[in-house]
């Protein structure tokens, strides 16, 4: 049996641009990988591929939805300790 390694639903994030102007840079996005599978996201700049990694690490808060790493919720910690990330620039 497998266990699901990453589990999101309905993840959403909006960024302020302008006083009253906001973009959608992730739009109710959806997913289910299990344990043991190898999966890529690809996807046009501005897609919000970087988004979703950064609401996964907790360095960006979704605007609404959830996200679970391996059955508990993404800002556990005790979660979060297991996971490498190695940005493409410094943040």
């Amino acid at each position: 049996m497998n266990e699901t390694a990453l589990q999101t639903e309905n993840l959403t994030k909006e960024y302020r641009i302008r006083r009253r102007e906001r973009v959608r840079a992730l739009d109710s996005f959806t997913i289910e990988v299990n344990t043991g599978v190898t999966f890529g996201l690809l996807g046009p700049k501005g897609a919000g591929k970087t988004t979703f990694f950064k609401i996964l690490l907790g360095l960006v808060r979704p605007t609404k939805g959830k996200a679970y790493l391996f059955g508990k919720e993404q800002r556990s910690w005790e979660i979060r300790r297991k996971i490498g990330f190695l940005a493409e620039e410094s943040c």
